[in-house]
């Protein structure tokens, strides 16, 4: 489960600080197209990574866990949404022209209606990922015996 959850920080974390370092899809660093592209290639490795985490944790897989199972589920379907942003954002962008259109592929109404899905997808993502990292972890330690509560004198 561990990697499976490490994978998750490496497409769905590291990419979110990185958005905010570089002044996400406007802040000139890494190109407005190029960035929608790399999110959905992150994007569809994490949507792998969730599936491969909801079998493990399936009934009949190595580490049933119905709580986990739930919340890679809820992952999922934010996943796709947030995919689904990406790729209305991308055809918005190549059909006005690719890369270096600038302040203008804001007023583009599909531009527009996928931006309002992406940031959010992407917000709810993070927090599905921190919520999914807790639980193996109190899952993991409950099935090696161990405390998952702090041992008091």
């Amino acid at each position: 489960m561990g990697r499976y959850v490490a994978g998750l920080w490496l497409t769905i974390i590291a990419p979110f600080i990185g958005m905010i370092v570089i002044g996400g899809p406007d802040g000139g660093v890494v190109d407005h197209l190029v960035l929608h592209i790399l999110m959905i290639a992150l994007g569809a490795i994490s949507l792998w990574l969730v599936a491969g985490l909801r079998r493990t944790v399936a009934p009949g897989g190595p580490r049933p866990s119905r709580a986990i199972g739930v919340t890679c589920t809820i992952l999922f379907v934010v996943q796709v949404l947030f995919l689904i942003g990406n790729a209305g954002e991308a055809a918005a962008l190549i059909k006005e022209g690719g890369f270096h259109l600038g302040e203008a592929i804001f007023d583009d109404p599909l531009h527009s209606a996928a931006a309002w899905i992406t940031p959010n997808a992407f917000m709810l993502a993070v927090l599905a990922v921190l919520v999914l990292s807790v639980q193996t972890l109190v899952v993991t330690r409950r099935q090696r015996g161990g405390s998952v509560a702090p041992e008091v004198d």
